[in-house]
């Protein structure tokens, strides 16, 4: 499933700030269609030195040192990789171009004026907060019900149940 470019596709003229958050939105739901096949995680989109000060690797990033088109999730063979990196505490950092900067990095945001729905737990508010302060794009698993939240801006964008994934 290649990610679109919304102006070339339709045709359409697009402030450059509307087209950024539609290829956010949409490289989010590329990487939400991987996930039933990955399980349980988190995934944060964006630029990786606006969300340095809120990182921090909870182990030894496993895919430092390796070339950008091996840590591509359009890479088939990568995916592998991802689905045994999944089972680390800790989130990936993708950048736009769907580069997979690092593994098991924990979020380290302050909470800000996002909401979350009751029930959702560290891994919903940690993926909320990182996106209230940079312009980064999150993407959460639900490790009880399977649900997919989209954050975006610090608001809830998506939320897609289980039953509408097709599990």
């Amino acid at each position: 499933m290649p990610v679109s470019d919304p102006a070339k596709d339709v045709g359409l003229a697009m402030p450059d700030a509307v087209l950024n958050r539609v290829s956010q939105l949409n490289l989010a739901l590329f990487l939400t269609a991987l996930n039933r096949h990955l399980g349980p995680e988190e995934k944060v989109l964006g630029d990786r030195s606006t969300l340095s000060p809120h990182l921090r690797q909870l182990i030894l990033n496993p895919l430092r040192g390796h070339v950008q088109a091996a840590r591509s999730i359009h890479n088939p063979d990568f995916l592998e990789t991802l689905r045994e990196l999944a089972v680390m505490d800790g989130a990936f950092v993708v950048n736009r171009c769907g580069i997979v900067d690092s593994a098991g990095t924990y979020l380290d945001a302050p909470v800000g004026r996002g909401r979350l729905r009751p029930g959702l737990g560290a891994r919903h508010a940690a993926a909320l907060a990182i996106t209230t302060v940079t312009d980064a794009t999150a993407i959460v698993i639900s490790a009880s019900s399977g649900t997919v939240s989209v954050y975006d801006g610090g608001e809830t964008a998506l939320e897609l149940e289980q039953a509408h994934l097709g599990s």
